[in-house]
């Protein structure tokens, strides 16, 4: 079977193609048709002025802290602008802590009294304490751990691949286990 046929088809449909593409469909409308109509104008619907605005929706956030309660129905909601004519409205006050929850009194004085008490062991010559002997011949070795883990700091700064860091990491956690084992 000869399929000479194919390649003209093709062509034809790759003329056919660009015809429509290039013309569009409009080309092979019937020239007498009417032409579609042309759409009106937009009509302008009248938009009313807007609802007055109450001062409590105007009004910025208070710079004081105050924070309103509003219930109505017995559902309360928490707002930093008034309450609408309808609702019970209660002010709360609040202070700006940013986040810091502040000791109470009692551990205030606690803190003070101890701190007294401490200034006053130094003042007097109390308790001291005193390392003898064993922190002078681990004075070089603390010294080098002190310095290596400096270095493991600097390097695990730097952009390494992941195994690299857990190697250093690694380096690191041993140093500071043999610093607390010979109490430096």
């Amino acid at each position: 079977m000869r399929k000479e046929w194919l390649l003209p088809a093709a062509l034809i449909g790759i003329v056919l193609v660009a015809f429509y593409y290039f013309e569009g469909l409009d080309a092979l409308k019937d020239p007498a048709a009417p032409a579609p109509q042309t759409l009106a104008p937009p009509t302008v619907i009248p938009v009313p002025p807007p609802a007055p605005v109450s001062k409590a929706d105007t009004d910025p956030a208070p710079r004081d802290g105050t924070i309103v309660k509003c219930t109505v129905n017995g559902k309360v909601t928490y707002s930093n602008t008034g309450c609408e004519a309808h609702q019970k409205q209660e002010k709360l006050a609040l202070a700006d802590s940013a986040g810091i929850v502040s000791p109470s009194r009692a551990q205030i004085d606690a803190t003070l009294a101890r701190s007294r008490r401490e200034r006053q062991t130094y003042t007097t010559g109390g308790s001291q304490v005193m390392t003898i002997g064993q922190a002078e011949t681990n004075s070089a070795e603390c010294e080098s751990l002190r310095r290596h883990i400096t270095w493991l700091d600097a390097v695990a700064r730097q952009p390494r691949d992941a195994w690299t860091q857990d190697r250093i990491a690694d380096q690191r956690r041993h140093a500071t286990s043999r610093q607390h084992a010979l109490h430096c």
